[in-house]
């Protein structure tokens, strides 16, 4: 005779239900791109992973898709409190899902949303997914999606040191959001051809673009692209060596950040603010700006400005004359020297370590790391590589002393 009780397992399948039903309700509340809503979300962001986890198990393919619509699209939760790593597998399950349900467009935001995430947090992972994209856009030929593959090739030409292709895209995926009034898009088109522009030494043009986007948002009252704008404008005064004029973006990009709740580009905009201080000779200030943002990027998935950081942090305490602090954050670099955008950060460290050894007198140890230099440094950076040889010369023919090497060192930081 069966029993009409039910089961322990259709007991524990209604409760998993029922909480994920809770929880893709309360997220879809709360996807609004505000403080108090980042931080109800944030309060539940272990619970929110795990429904969208039990989403994926159970093939739940419209629900998958409206709960990263909340996390990601609609509130951009996920990328404002530096959640893009634990995010991840949602963004890929909404892209399953959209397949699954034979969405196109859906296929396309979420393959554009992985894309962005990944240029965020590991750039190296991103080239077949921006080229995805960019196929699929120009299958659906819509303006707006195609602007926001240009939008990404542009980027990941610039990655990958094409400065001329780059902007040749991001000029193509500018007009396209003008053409479809994509507000949000314009001023992402703005700041990466900004940035670009100042890579290539047009200041004056990256500044021009910048300033047309400052006059777009405050129309519009957009304080994230505000924020994000002046960050772009820190980054350009930054390249063009005006310390000051950096200084001053940068903190004003770090407190817009704060109030909207991004903590993501806080962090970022408070990490430019110490270098920037560094740069001018302001070590204590430097120090005291970038030990708090050790302490900030704890939560966040942001392991390049965490390697950066802990490189500059490095430095400063080597201008302090501390070199047992300097080679303490300078090892931390190395945790992160599998990521290949960080080449160039991984050569200057191993330098670093062997002005601390020096320092220190300990020969040995600065031959070693020297001699890593030499082994890691991209051919483009000369100027390192000869300071190394020239170092490490002067070590094996025992004529070592500690007040020329001082005094070579700072000859070279000027």
């Amino acid at each position: 005779m069966m029993s009409n009780e039910p089961s322990w397992l259709e007991f524990f399948q209604d409760r998993e239900r029922l909480h994920a039903d809770y929880y893709l309700t309360f997220a879809q509340e709360n996807a609004r791109r505000d403080p108090e809503a980042y931080d109800r979300l944030e309060a539940e962001n272990g619970n929110l992973l795990k429904t969208a986890a039990w989403l994926a198990e159970q093939n739940e393919a419209e629900r998958i898709l409206n709960l990263a619509s909340a996390l990601w699209e609609k509130s951009d939760f996920l990328r404002t409190r530096g959640f893009m790593q634990r995010g991840l597998p949602l963004l890929e399950q909404a892209c399953q899902a959209a397949q699954q349900l034979g969405d196109a467009h859906s296929e396309f935001t979420w393959l554009g949303a992985l894309a962005d995430t990944h240029y965020a947090i590991n750039p190296a992972l991103t080239p077949p997914l921006y080229e995805q994209a960019l196929a699929l856009a120009e299958y659906m030929a819509e303006p707006q999606l195609k602007a926001q593959a240009y939008l990404g090739m542009g980027r990941l030409q610039m990655d990958m040191g094409h400065l001329e292709q780059a902007a040749l895209w991001l000029e193509k995926s500018l007009h396209e959001y003008c053409q479809c009034q994509d507000h949000e898009g314009e001023i992402k088109s703005l700041v990466t051809l900004g940035n670009l522009l100042s890579l290539q030494g047009d200041f004056n043009r990256a500044v021009s673009y910048l300033e047309q986007g400052l006059s777009l948002v405050e129309f519009r009252q957009d304080r994230n692209g505000e924020a994000l704008l002046y960050n772009a404008l820190g980054y350009t005064a930054a390249l063009a060596q005006d310390w000051p004029e950096a200084v001053r973006y940068y903190e004003v990009s770090a407190n817009l950040a704060r109030t909207i709740g991004d903590r993501y580009l806080e962090v970022r905009g408070l990490h430019n603010l110490g270098e920037a201080w560094l740069a001018l000779e302001d070590v204590q200030k430097a120090v005291s700006l970038l030990e708090e943002v050790l302490v900030r990027q704890e939560p966040i998935d942001d392991v390049l400005t965490k390697a950066f950081t802990h490189f500059y942090l490095g430095k400063a305490y080597y201008m302090l004359d501390d070199p047992e602090r300097s080679l303490a954050q300078l090892r931390l670099v190395y945790i992160f020297r599998q990521i290949p955008l960080i080449v160039d950060l991984m050569a200057e460290t191993a330098w670093m370590e062997a002005n601390n050894y020096l320092k220190q007198n300990k020969i040995d140890l600065a031959r070693t790391a020297l001699l890593e230099v030499l082994n890691i440094t991209p051919d483009h950076m000369v100027d390192l590589r000869q300071n190394a040889e020239m170092l490490l010369e002067v070590i094996e023919n025992g004529v070592y002393a500690i007040e020329k090497f001082e005094r070579h060192v700072r000859g070279n930081e000027r």
